[in-house]
């Protein structure tokens, strides 16, 4: 993969008008190519039949699961996806190209801390995870894939924000299950998505809330975001009415923020940035990008970026009170094994451990 390849694609999007939903505003990214992907998205892998997600094996593993790819097609499994089942639910800890007729581990972080008894023998898909638990994690994957080559997250850390996610959902949850914030709020979901209508020539959009930018998702194909969008964007919108709607204080006067400004920044910010780029865990080139106030992730296959994803820098320290100004409680930061209780995993499993 040349250097300037996610540059140069960055710089070549086009900043659309902003939607506004309550108090999430998303500013449509339109580009991308509107040819048929050579691949399947998750979500077609598995109505198809082709593809099936496992557990590792009968005792299961935490951190990774088993995926077998019996179609004709690649298929793209998205950073943040969540697969629902087995003795867990897990989220992707990065986006992965799973080769047609390929089998293979992929790395993923629970995200249902009090369940470890199967209750099928694959996964089906489920929600996409909010932009707090996607952006730690891709922060704790970068530095694993730095110290070990290996794209594993801080499974406590992700335990805690799913923590975090439930108790600003008000979410009754015996499993401490991420999937039940987004059951506790689906008519409110609903109703705020049928708001968000983006234009046909979108590849991506920034979420913010408030004025205050959470997440930036792209994809190189349009297909491919419009396939994606709605969930993603009910990510979007659980933050905007659970984590970060008592953030009274940031709300700003019609039209005295300028989305689009703020999104064109980021993205010039990014693609300004360093970038490291090593071999996926599947095909392609994992590539970390860090700019000045910016992180974030993308797949890149034969010179074209499939997706990436933004965070600005500091975001999640501001959700947590670490600045000045705003603040919101959050639950004390608590480090686990990465099966949590010992009743409820197999004893086998090792301990684990921003706005611009």
């Amino acid at each position: 993969m040349s250097t300037d390849t996610i540059q140069s694609w960055l710089r070549d999007l086009r900043v659309g008008d902003p939607v506004e939903s309550q108090n999430l505003t998303v500013v449509p990214l339109l580009g991308g190519l509107g040819d048929v992907p050579e691949y399947h998205a998750l979500d077609e892998a598995l109505a198809s039949g082709t593809l099936a997600v496992m557990e590792v094996d009968e005792a299961g593993s935490v951190p990774e699961l088993a995926v077998q790819n019996t179609g004709e097609k690649d298929v793209l499994l998205l950073d943040g996806e969540e697969l629902v089942g087995a003795k867990q639910n897990r989220i992707l800890n990065l986006t992965i190209l799973v080769a047609a007729g390929g089998k293979m581990k992929i790395p993923v972080s629970c995200v249902e801390q009090g369940r470890w008894r199967s209750m099928s023998e694959r996964f089906v898909s489920g929600r996409h995870a909010p932009s707090r638990v996607r952006s730690n994690k891709e922060r704790s994957v970068r530095e694993s894939l730095r110290a070990t080559g290996k794209a594993m997250s801080d499974q406590g850390q992700v335990w805690n924000d799913v923590e975090v996610v439930l108790n600003g959902s008000a979410a009754h949850s015996t499993t401490r299950a991420m999937a039940d914030a987004f059951s506790k709020h689906e008519a409110d979901l609903r109703q705020a998505a049928e708001k968000i209508r983006l234009p046909d020539d979108a590849c991506g959009m920034a979420a913010f809330v408030t004025a205050e930018l959470v997440v930036v998702d792209l994809f190189g194909y349009r297909a491919t975001f419009q396939q994606t969008s709605g969930k993603l964007i009910d990510s979007y919108l659980l933050t905007a009415l659970t984590e970060l709607s008592v953030r009274t204080d940031r709300v700003f006067p019609a039209g005295a923020f300028d989305f689009r400004k703020r999104t064109a920044e980021i993205l010039e910010r990014a693609a300004a940035g360093q970038v490291e780029a090593r071999p996926s865990v599947g095909l392609g080139t994992d590539v970390r990008i860090t700019g000045n106030d910016v992180r974030g992730a993308a797949l890149v296959l034969d010179e074209q970026v499939l997706h990436a994803s933004l965070f600005p820098d500091s975001a999640i320290d501001e959700l947590d009170g670490h600045r000045s100004g705003s603040r919101i409680a959050s639950p004390r930061r608590r480090r686990r094994g990465r099966n949590g209780p010992q009743e409820q995993a197999p004893p086998s499993q090792g301990d684990s451990e921003r706005e611009v």
